[in-house]
């Protein structure tokens, strides 16, 4: 289950309730799980048994901020640091840590500025 449009984190209820509910995780993003006072989510995570998909931007800091027009080099730097961040997840949640899925680089991108991105983005 996605985060997105959900209000509130009070983890100690909302993990149990989706799990009742049938899901077997959640996707959020890191602002979502109050990133880096991460502890509280990590520990009701493994508590409940709740895989975690890990979203990740770079034309905004997260989805619910504005959009904001930059340059490549700052989409590849956001990226770079957010994955830095969910490779910590990841060793934090073990098995419960699913997968990344990342929302990056920007649709009003030139055909340069994309084949730079995702040219520097891949290596």
């Amino acid at each position: 289950r996605s985060l997105w449009g959900l209000e509130g984190s009070n983890w100690e209820e909302l993990l149990p309730k989706l799990k009742r509910q049938g899901f077997d995780g959640i996707e959020a993003s890191l602002t979502d799980i109050n990133w880096p006072d991460v502890d509280k989510f990590v520990q009701l995570a493994k508590l409940n048994k709740m895989e975690f998909i890990c979203g990740l931007y770079t034309s905004w800091d997260d989805y619910n901020t504005p959009w904001e027009r930059k340059p490549v080099k700052q989409h590849l730097q956001q990226l770079e640091q957010q994955l830095q961040c969910a490779l910590h997840l990841r060793l934090r949640l073990e098995e419960q840590f699913c997968r990344i899925n990342v929302h990056s680089g920007s649709d009003d991108f030139t055909i340069e500025e994309s084949i730079d991105f995702f040219g520097e983005g891949t290596r």
